[in-house]
């Protein structure tokens, strides 16, 4: 039905890894927060039929709160049932075709908004950099112009 629909799917998978972490202290009722263990695995075989299927995936960032600083782990769920290549697309130019803004963001070509990401290493070698963005995160351009260096 996605795909004649064209619909995308966009699982923020992140939540239920995190929310057993922290639904407690987000105020969660213990019973609420014991319901949740299954809901990742069923996440990600959900996930896993979208992706075999040919459904067209996008990222997802419904993390709120204190709970926002497991948002890159996301990066790792996905990597682990669609590989980083698929994972880094949904959030990329996957997202921008959802977005009706393909050719404007989440790509580099000439025209596009040039937001962008440079990192210390290559996250498609190095399967944790962007769990630890902050590690390997050298410089930031918003509109072409840089906003943050590390150096």
């Amino acid at each position: 039905m996605f795909k004649q629909h064209e619909a995308y799917f966009v699982p923020t998978l992140a939540t239920y890894f995190a929310l057993p972490k922290e639904g407690l202290a987000a105020g969660l009722h213990p019973s609420m927060v014991a319901k949740i263990g299954d809901t990742l695995d069923r996440g990600l075989e959900a996930l896993e039929l979208a992706h075999n299927s040919g459904v067209s995936i996008a990222y997802g960032t419904d993390l709120l709160g204190e709970m926002q600083k497991w948002q890159l782990h996301e990066f790792a769920l996905r990597r682990e049932v669609v590989g980083i290549a698929n994972a880094l697309r949904s959030a990329t130019s996957d997202a921008a075709r959802l977005l009706n803004m393909e050719g404007q963001v989440g790509t580099l070509a000439p025209g596009a908004f040039a937001d962008v990401l440079l990192l210390d290493q290559d996250p498609l070698e190095v399967l944790d950099t962007l769990e630890n963005l902050e590690q390997h995160l050298s410089k930031v351009l918003v509109g072409g112009s840089v906003v943050y260096s590390a150096n």
